[in-house]
């Protein structure tokens, strides 16, 4: 009996921890500190992914709401803006995040800018945007979503020979 009344007290104490420590990245999250933090790992992310790199300006709302990512750039392979969003809306769905799933739902990508460059040779820049990764754990789910306001720019190089 004692051995039960000890294995109790043991989940019990296990689960005040998972619970305190919940509850603790959720109110980080919620601070301009927190929110920064996770800016940071975005933008790391970020420029993991892609050859010129990234920039995420700010971080607003919340985990287990709205989240906002503002000033969005993403650079092409020469460094330069190819893709800018002033504002990306999401809603990330807590749960699945524990089986290596990213359930996004409700993305909204607001003002987007993409400047689609060509290299001397005629080739676009953004088809070596991305960095080649070996295949993640993760998979990543969108079911819907919206572009508002986007401007796309196609930059044609001519190339003329005068003899």
């Amino acid at each position: 009996m004692r051995t039960r009344r000890l294995i109790g007290r043991i989940v019990l104490g296990f689960l005040a921890l998972v619970v305190i420590g919940v509850a603790t990245i959720l109110i980080v999250l919620h601070t301009d500190w927190g929110r920064g933090i996770v800016r940071g790992q975005v933008e790391a992310k970020l420029n993991d992914m892609f050859v010129g790199g990234a920039k995420v300006g700010r971080i607003e709302g919340s985990a287990l709401g709205e989240l906002r990512l503002l000033d969005v750039v993403i650079n092409g392979p020469d460094h330069k803006p190819a893709i800018t969003v002033k504002t990306l809306r999401l809603h990330l769905g807590v749960l699945p995040l524990v089986s290596h799933q990213a359930v996004v739902s409700g993305l909204v990508a607001e003002d987007v800018d993409i400047d689609l460059r060509r290299d001397p040779d005629g080739q676009l820049q953004a088809s070596r945007m991305m960095r080649k990764q070996d295949k993640s754990s993760w998979s990543v789910v969108i079911p819907d979503l919206q572009v508002k306001r986007a401007h796309v720019q196609v930059i044609l190089h001519c190339i003329s020979h005068i003899h």
